[in-house]
């Protein structure tokens, strides 16, 4: 799984992140995306320092990285996996 979430509230905090991703061809619309349960800690996950805002300083933002992260079948959320 490759990506980025920018700006992402509290996530220096997390333990745990609910990931949703494609699985399927595009044709498969909706159907083809899937969501993940992915602990911190996962090689290939980083979260990045903290952005410096102005003003609003109470809730901790940075980005949420994804590189080359191999995340288990068991981390499936819900039901299969399309084909």
């Amino acid at each position: 799984m490759d990506g980025t979430k920018r700006f992402t509230t509290n996530s220096p905090h997390f333990g745990l992140f609910s990931v949703f991703a494609r699985t399927a061809p595009k044709e498969a619309g909706v159907a083809g995306i899937s969501a993940f349960l992915v602990e911190v800690g996962v090689p290939g996950l980083a979260v990045t320092k903290l952005y410096k805002k102005m003003g609003f300083r109470g809730a901790h933002t940075a980005d949420v990285i994804f590189e080359s992260c191999r995340v288990p079948a068991s981390a499936l959320l819900g039901g299969l996996k399309p084909e």
